[in-house]
């Protein structure tokens, strides 16, 4: 990824196979995210209590103001 690209660490705490694709849950520092591994990109996706690192392109993070809700 690119510099200004958010790097975040997890853990993989549970997967769902859903035949053509796979739902993973991540651990990351107490909250919960999930990501989808479709099985045509990946054949197998992370390990069970894995380490898993992901990227966001800077250019996909939209930020809203918790308090107003107003776009950032």
């Amino acid at each position: 990824g690119k510099a200004d690209d958010l790097h975040v660490d997890a853990t993989v705490v549970l997967r769902e196979d859903l035949g053509g694709e796979e739902i993973v849950y991540l651990d990351v520092n107490g909250e919960v995210l999930t990501m989808m591994v479709w099985h045509h990109q990946e054949k197998l996706g992370p390990e069970l209590g894995s380490r898993v690192t992901f990227h966001v392109s800077a250019d996909h993070i939209v930020c809203f103001d918790a308090q107003t809700q107003a776009r950032i």
